[in-house]
């Protein structure tokens, strides 16, 4: 189970890993809304997709070295699924209903 980012976190990358310069008062001053919140919080994000794709990559040769040979495990298959979008939810209960209300229909 992955822990939530907390300001701490984005702090000691962007200051670590970034060089940019910024402290713990300036971040809780900004808005979400903020273009250099949203770049510090899209990079974190992308640092760690890169950590879970080295991980599933390893995972996945183990995997394959340790099987049976009858699957042929990708490194997809060890990586965590993103949330789906508002969206996307809406779009999925929708078609849900409509078939639903097809195989009401022809019955």
């Amino acid at each position: 189970m992955k822990k939530s980012t907390s300001a701490h976190d984005i702090v000691a990358f962007a200051v670590v890993e970034l060089n940019v310069p910024i402290s713990l008062d300036q971040l809780y001053a900004m808005s979400p809304t903020d273009p250099l919140y949203k770049a510090l919080v899209d990079a974190w994000k992308a640092k760690e997709r890169r950590a879970d794709a080295r991980t599933a990559l390893l995972c996945a040769v183990i995997a394959n070295c340790m099987g049976s040979g009858k699957k042929k495990f990708e490194p997809s298959d060890f990586m965590p699924k993103e949330p789906k979008t508002v969206k996307e939810q809406e779009l999925d209960i929708k078609s849900q209903f409509v078939r639903y209300m097809a195989s009401q229909k022809a019955k």
